[in-house]
């Protein structure tokens, strides 16, 4: 079983781009530029991190920032 991250922002894509080149981000970024998904997914705060099952399922939220030792945790437990 594999994973794979993927981000999504509300922002404009220049943005984005600045932002990805900044910190290096190497996974796709997704534009949500009416908030569409955010809204579905109750996202109410920046970062929110989701780990989703092969079929869409959340299986896991937390809303802040994490350490990286916190989200490799978090996915060795949903493994």
């Amino acid at each position: 079983m594999g994973v794979q991250f993927v981000g999504v922002s509300n922002e404009d894509v220049p943005t984005i781009k600045d932002f990805a080149d900044a910190y290096g981000i190497n996974y796709p970024l997704l534009v949500d530029s009416s908030s569409r998904i955010m809204s579905e997914w109750g996202v109410r705060a920046i970062p929110t991190t989701f780990i989703l099952n092969s079929n869409g399922k959340i299986l896991f939220k937390n809303v802040g920032m994490m350490a990286g030792s916190q989200l490799e945790g978090a996915i060795e437990d949903q493994l």
